[in-house]
């Protein structure tokens, strides 16, 4: 079976330390090739401060040429969505088929992290991690920890001796914006092209500051993870389904905390909140609700032509509307944003964030639920607001409590429809089509 590594990065700049790395662990190991990957969007740093991928993978390419065990794989840059560890793997499962053996190379500073990956069993499942190993005390401590990992989630780790390389990319990118050297730190071809593409004339880091540090630490995960093999064993898919939902609530909270201003995160956590509370009073999933919550202005604060222009790079066919009031985009782009942050398919959830905006005849619950949370949540202080939360104030159950959501709905469309109208804009047809859905849905009971 031939073994494969696979080094993955923002590679912005490559340097010698990635190129003797994977040198070391390919020698040790035995790969037959070590395909360089450089991430497209990482979670956990600032796309705002990336170099473009194109330049990335030209530098990869520079910086490998001539080494016939080197090869540079685009497969996390042509995806335009966040780039996530699993998902990389899988489709390079699909691509080599079952009779190759992945190795995963990190740096053991990676290590503490690899649990708090999105979906970090599959991982482990997927690949050997192989790990950049000190000698003396850090070799000891990576090993310790290692041996946790191990015990804890079956994980397949391999340690490999490398001495410690004090160079990084930040650290290069510093000294390139401060006309510092950085010869035989970089390939000289990577160094021409630098200079003859003008990059990093400002240095700085690019990960989001405490990105890792607010995610649970490893044995918060196991305890979820327990606990939804313990609800699965037994059959209960409605407890496995609340606690994946709650854990991933948890863990995504800082990334959509870093995407939204002050003002809009603290709607954010109003809207999850208020559907957390409507969908146990309707009979819904709360977790899945909160969630839906979280997620659903993932994409408010983009510009509204940053917004076309990321709807056309996701193949998102817009209308002539939608062109003259972009903003109403960032519903369904947040819809198919939503799926790649959660790193699954979930159509509820993506319907509801897809028309919370403006409303869509026959919503399903979960759509109804987001569109009144985000009406009514408590920073909401208008008339029509105040009015929604007293009407779902009546003591009702089940169905009942049902018919009061589409009696609010309806209230909030058509408030909606007369200030679009006394403000001299023009309705979305969802809009017009959900109140009138309603209606007839109405006079037939």
């Amino acid at each position: 079976m031939d073994k494969i590594g696979i080094m993955g990065g923002t590679f912005d700049p490559i340097h010698i330390g990635h190129l003797m790395l994977a040198d070391q662990t390919a020698k040790v190991l035995g790969f037959a090739k070590v395909l360089f990957i450089p991430t497209g969007r990482p979670p956990h740093k600032d796309a705002r401060k990336i170099s473009p991928a194109a330049q990335r993978i030209d530098m990869v390419k520079l910086a490998i040429e001539g080494n016939d065990l080197y090869e540079v794989h685009t497969a996390e840059c042509d995806n335009p969505g966040v780039s996530y560890t699993y998902e990389t793997l899988s489709a390079l499962r699909a691509q080599y088929g079952p009779d190759v053996e992945f190795y995963y190379i990190i740096g053991s500073d990676v290590l503490p992290n690899i649990t708090k990956f999105i979906n970090f069993r599959q991982v482990l499942d997927s690949c050997v991690i192989t790990v950049s190993s000190r000698p003396g005390a850090d070799h000891d401590m990576t090993e310790t920890m290692a041996d946790d990992i191990i015990r804890l989630h079956g994980a397949r780790i391999r340690l490999v001796d490398f001495p410690e390389i004090a160079i990084s990319s930040s650290m290069l990118r510093g000294k390139i914006a401060a006309g510092e050297s950085v010869r035989y730190m970089l390939p000289d071809a990577v160094i021409e092209y630098i200079k003859a593409n003008g990059l990093y004339k400002e240095g700085g880091d690019t990960v989001l500051p405490g990105y890792w540090e607010s995610i649970p630490q490893p044995a918060g995960h196991k305890e979820i993870v327990d606990s939804v093999a313990t609800a699965n064993a037994s059959g209960n898919e409605t407890v496995a389904s609340i606690l994946t939902n709650a854990a991933q609530y948890k863990h995504l909270q800082p990334a959509i905390k870093k995407r939204l201003s002050n003002k809009r995160y603290e709607h954010t956590l109003g809207v999850a909140s208020t559907a957390r509370e409507l969908a146990e009073t309707v009979g819904a999933d709360p977790e899945k609700a909160a969630l839906a919550g979280l997620l659903h202005d993932c994409m408010r604060d983009f510009p509204p032509d940053e917004l076309i222009r990321w709807c056309e790079s996701n193949n998102i066919e817009l209308t002539d509307f939608e062109r003259l009031t972009p903003i109403l985009l960032h519903s369904r782009a947040g819809a198919t944003e939503a799926a790649a942050l959660l790193g699954r398919t979930d159509h509820e959830i993506e319907e509801a964030i897809a028309c919370h905006t403006t409303g869509r005849e026959n919503m399903g619950l979960l759509a109804k639920i987001i569109f009144v949370a985000d009406g009514i949540e408590p920073g909401r202080d208008y008339d029509a607001a105040v009015r929604a939360r007293e009407m779902l104030r009546e003591k009702t159950k089940n169905g009942a409590a049902i018919r009061v959501l589409d009696k609010v709905i309806l209230y909030l469309l058509e408030n909606q429809i007369i200030h679009i109208v006394e403000t001299g804009r023009s309705l979305h047809p969802d809009t017009v089509n959900a109140r009138n859905w309603l209606l007839r849905e109405a006079n037939k009971m």
